[in-house]
């Protein structure tokens, strides 16, 4: 997902694209990191330093609540807050095209990514009302809020598929000739193991091939040493 921020960013002037990211890091020791207020934050960050218009705009909103609230020491912001700031830069900072992209939904710590999801899913259809153009692009493991009814969705394990044929194929070309059936049952057993999952794939066939390397060359080795590293391996990804 940041690779393909990245080619995003660096196409956006060309055709006025304004690329906004976010990536909840589960790991991070800022608790912004990993939680939707930050998610809201940083986004509406972003908005404000691409676009002058959307400064303005949330200045207007500053101000208002700095009324509301100057006799009071608290002075925070709510997801609610949050979310409406986001909307009216959307819908009035006159950007023709703004995409969207948060990455690893299933990061996101509490229990809140229903709510997010059905944000960005309310933001999906003001789209069809307005003048400007948003993409919105989500990325996550396999979570069961995840998917905003109006828009398409990749599993990418499952488009992973030629791509791991093809992999697999390069690798053990060399070892496969002088027993080739075997090492063709050898690849479709890491195939099915891996349930598309490319970097599985990537660990998998790099300690299969280090034995290789050692000279233990019979593809039947290499199917026992396959069961004992799948499991361990998988739980270390997943």
């Amino acid at each position: 997902m940041r690779a393909a921020y990245r080619r995003l960013f660096r196409s956006a002037t060309a055709d006025e694209r304004y690329v906004i990211a976010f990536f909840f890091d589960t790991q991070a020791k800022d608790r912004l990191s990993r939680c939707l207020e930050g998610m809201y934050r940083s986004i509406i960050y972003l908005f404000l330093l691409r676009s002058h218009h959307a400064s303005e705009i949330a200045t207007e909103i500053f101000e208002e609540k700095a009324r509301e609230k100057y006799r009071t020491s608290e002075f925070s912001w709510s997801e609610a807050e949050l979310q409406g700031m986001l909307r009216e830069l959307l819908e009035q900072a006159s950007l023709p095209h703004v995409v969207l992209i948060v990455d690893a939904l299933d990061e996101c710590e509490g229990q809140n990514v229903r709510t997010l999801i059905e944000f960005f899913n309310d933001l999906a259809r003001t789209d069809r009302t307005v003048e400007a153009k948003l993409d919105i692009c989500l990325s996550s493991r396999h979570y069961g809020a995840s998917a905003i009814p109006v828009c398409s969705m990749i599993d990418v394990e499952t488009e992973n598929r030629n791509d791991i044929k093809y992999y697999l194929n390069k690798k053990f070309d060399i070892y496969s000739r002088n027993s080739p059936e075997e090492f063709d049952t050898l690849k479709r057993n890491i195939e099915e193991k891996s349930s598309g999952i490319f970097l599985w794939v990537v660990l998998v066939v790099g300690l299969l091939l280090g034995d290789l390397a050692e000279g233990k060359r019979n593809a039947r080795y290499l199917e026992t040493r396959l069961s004992t590293v799948s499991l361990s391996l998988r739980g270390t990804i997943l």
